[in-house]
């Protein structure tokens, strides 16, 4: 469940851990490319397009009031026994 209140404040829903921002709302998605590609084409403000070097993918989006949203697509690892398993780099950040 998502709670949001509308604030007098200027706000969003971001915090800052050694001068980065970061959003609190996370998502995963099966297909990273093609959502960028489709948040592009509707003008939606998209960056940090990046591989953490391990395959997994991430892109950061934001709403039109400037709220910072992230997406994931964790890589799919082949194992010895030829079958797939996915490899779960998911986080939860508690503020």
């Amino acid at each position: 469940m998502l709670f949001l209140v509308e604030s007098t404040h200027q706000t969003t829903a971001t915090f800052k851990v050694n001068n980065q921002t970061h959003p609190v709302i996370a998502f995963q998605c099966k297909h990273i490319e093609a959502l960028a590609n489709h948040l592009k084409r509707n003008a939606v403000k998209v960056e940090n397009n990046m591989d953490d070097g391990l395959g997994n993918l991430f892109l950061d989006f934001y709403d039109p009031d400037g709220n910072k949203f992230n997406v994931q697509c964790d890589k799919v690892m082949n194992v010895e026994s030829g079958n797939s398993v996915p490899l779960l780099l998911s986080y939860t950040y508690l503020i």
